[in-house]
């Protein structure tokens, strides 16, 4: 067989400097809000097809993603729910981000606490699915095959928030390797799952997958408590 392509098939690389890209980007974000909040929630508009049409939360969770780059670009860091000043200040940057509109609504308040309480957190289901959209996307930059897609995604599933008590730092306090979950399910349901005997058949594709999201969740992770993790596969490795 020969390795010589046929004429028409054209391979193409193009050589891409991710930290350049989103360097650029947050210089771009954080240039259009000092000049214009607008300009920028704009960017962040929620579509039409939104779980929700509270236009009260939509106000909130648009101007607290514009609260969170202007803190974490000022201080270096992210909101400590535990930490007052911080709680304050990122509330005041929020309603600033919302040009008034729902600032001084309870329910506006209350959203923007949750916001900053949980920005630690961390999903893995989540994180995996958003992480293979944005592969998907650089992928397409990157070959120059197809065009990356121009608009905002927003997940939002604060109903996982209803039966977390307390402060997100408290919640995450003794939940090794499960912290930033913690900051939204709570330490009781996070030790929970880590006491829990996980069978999995099979590792292929779909297993390998699986076993990566239970092993970021910190499932099974318990053995004092019969935490563990059984796996069953066809195949020899």
């Amino acid at each position: 067989m020969s390795n010589v392509l046929p004429p028409r098939v054209v391979l193409k690389y193009q050589r891409i400097n991710l930290s350049s890209a989103w360097t650029a980007l947050g210089r771009l974000i954080r240039a259009t809000s000092r000049h214009n909040t607008t300009v920028r929630i704009a960017v962040a508009q929620a579509p039409d097809l939104e779980k929700s049409f509270d236009m009260t939360r939509r106000s909130a969770v648009m101007a607290c993603f514009s609260a969170l780059d202007s803190f974490a670009h000022e201080y270096g860091k992210l909101p400590a729910a535990l930490v007052l000043d911080d709680v304050s200040i990122f509330k005041n940057m929020a309603t600033q981000a919302a040009r008034g509109d729902h600032g001084s609504n309870d329910a506006f308040s209350t959203i923007v606490k949750d916001f900053c309480r949980c920005s630690k957190a961390k999903i893995a289901p989540v994180q995996a699915l958003c992480g293979a959209l944005g592969a998907q996307e650089v992928l397409k930059a990157a070959s120059g095959l197809y065009n990356p897609i121009k608009q905002f995604l927003l997940y939002d599933c604060d109903e996982l928030l209803q039966k977390a008590k307390g402060c997100g730092e408290e919640d995450a306090k003794g939940c090794a390797g499960a912290a930033g979950q913690a900051y939204t399910l709570g330490k009781s349901l996070t030790k929970k799952l880590a006491s829990q005997k996980v069978f999995v058949v099979g590792s292929g594709a779909i297993g390998c997958e699986l076993l990566k999201n239970l092993s970021a969740m910190a499932a099974g992770t318990r053995p004092s408590k019969g935490g563990k993790i059984i796996l069953t596969d066809m195949d020899i490795i």
